[in-house]
């Protein structure tokens, strides 16, 4: 019987096992599907936000369905971190209807959910483009990020009798991996390209992750194969009837879009400001012209105001497209803007 055979079998062997154990009785159960990238730390309040109001409907687990390919290590260590300090029960489910494709964030954070799954059809791909750290505010301490995502990665593995050094491997992604395909230990030292499987590969490009579901599975980064959630809630001892649905992503791509779309709509409103007051309008004294664009001067301010607040959420904004075709520079613009603003109401 080959490997992945073998494996398969182990796998169903398991579920059928964990199908034995009484269902818990209580509430039901929450399925959280996140099929976008794990890209901004607004995704971490809405993740916390989630599973707060879980307990407090007094759910019996989360069953939290990881998609997407990209991600920033910050934000998958942060999302770890609120699910260890959250009391409800949380279920990892890898897999990705799109492409069959999940970022090695997406498992790490999986891989520290209180159990996980992962769909048989699923791959763990990444390379350097996946990997959205520049996103990240100026002052992340990356390198306290990775030793403590790491560490815990590290105790998950040892807890579960898996490859620890593993760990530092895959959240750093500077250094080779590969499994050897005789015994399947982990190696750090090349082997010959017909005995041994690459995991991770460091490359002056780049890394590169390459994992399949079931080496995952062997390497104990994740529990079980499976691709239905009723199957991995009742494994779990979870009543799979009617659960809750929650769709939680970042939310990055939207504020993106309507961060432009207001600095566009602000800049268009302070040009017709400074021609009325080219014009020859003065901006007091009285008239209905002064008052226009004294007006027009607080709404400016409202309108940048609103700005600021969308960027306190996202600061990621600006480093997402610093710089826009006919548009200029995102940070660059903004600042002109309260030039402009405070320039016009110097003329009173």
């Amino acid at each position: 019987m080959g490997r992945s055979r073998t494996v398969g079998v182990m796998m169903l062997v398991a579920v059928l096992g964990h199908a034995g154990t009484a269902i818990a009785q209580g509430g039901r159960a929450w399925r959280v599907r996140c099929a976008g990238d794990l890209d901004a730390m607004a995704i971490v309040d809405r993740l916390d936000a989630v599973l707060e109001d879980a307990e407090r409907r007094h759910a019996q687990a989360v069953l939290l369905e990881l998609g997407g390919n990209r991600w920033r290590t910050d934000v998958v260590w942060a999302m770890a971190r609120v699910v260890q300090q959250r009391r409800i029960r949380v279920i990892a489910l890898l897999g990705d209807d799109e492409d069959g494709v999940v970022g090695a964030g997406q498992l790490m954070l999986a891989t520290l959910c209180d159990s996980s799954w992962i769909d048989p059809g699923t791959r763990i791909e990444s390379d350097q483009s996946d990997d959205l750290a520049d996103w990240a505010p100026p002052d992340t301490d990356f390198e306290r990020v990775h030793r403590e995502l790491a560490g815990s990665i590290w105790l998950r593995l040892r807890e579960r009798e898996g490859p620890v050094a593993l760990a530092r491997a895959l959240v750093s992604r500077e250094e080779s991996v590969w499994l050897a395909d005789a015994d399947e230990t982990v190696t750090f030292e090349e082997p010959p390209p017909e005995q041994a499987t690459a995991l991770i590969e460091y490359r002056d490009d780049g890394f590169r992750v390459r994992i399949d579901a079931a080496q995952a599975v062997r390497l104990k980064l994740v529990g079980g194969l499976e691709d239905r959630p009723a199957v991995v809630l009742r494994a779990e001892g979870v009543n799979p009837v009617s659960p809750r649905r929650v769709e939680l992503d970042s939310g990055l791509g939207q504020a993106h879009r309507r961060a432009w779309t207001m600095l566009s709509r602000i800049g268009s409103y302070v040009e017709e400001l400074e021609q009325e007051s080219r014009s020859g309008i003065r901006v007091t004294g009285d008239g209905r012209g002064a008052e226009r664009v004294r007006s027009g001067l607080n709404a400016a301010r409202r309108r940048l105001a609103e700005l600021d607040a969308l960027l306190d959420v996202y600061p990621e904004i600006p480093r997402l497209e610093p710089r826009r075709a006919g548009g200029g520079d995102f940070t660059g613009t903004v600042k002109k803007l309260r030039v402009r603003i405070e320039k016009l109401a110097e003329r009173r």
